[in-house]
């Protein structure tokens, strides 16, 4: 399945859908289900983009197994959320984007 970035997700992977995770006491299986319902991936997709069997992801959404770190940064890939965010609950801290520094200079008129 092709790795796409369509215009649902950019709406609805927002950081209002995600922030909050870490107050709300979500965890890892609860973060993983609610990156899946908002990816719109079904578990099919997402266990053949990450080469398992739809029986372990299964088990990961209901918390009878715990994927491993290269799993969460795949999922979290796939998925188009932060990895941080899966990984811990808590939404990154995006820098701010300092203003460039322009050199005004005089120009002579002749």
């Amino acid at each position: 399945m092709p790795n796409y970035v369509s215009v649902f997700k950019l709406l609805y992977m927002s950081e209002e859908n995600l922030r909050g995770a870490d107050e709300l006491g979500e965890k890892l299986y609860e973060r993983l289900r609610r990156s899946l319902k908002l990816s719109g991936l079904s578990v099919t997709d997402l266990a053949a983009y990450l080469e398992v069997h739809r029986v372990t992801v299964g088990a990961w959404l209901n918390d009878r197994a715990q994927p491993g770190p290269a799993n969460v940064r795949l999922w979290a890939m796939q998925t188009g959320v932060p990895y941080e965010w899966l990984k811990t609950g808590n939404y990154p801290e995006v820098p701010k984007a300092e203003k460039p520094q322009v050199k005004k200079t005089r120009q002579r008129v002749r």
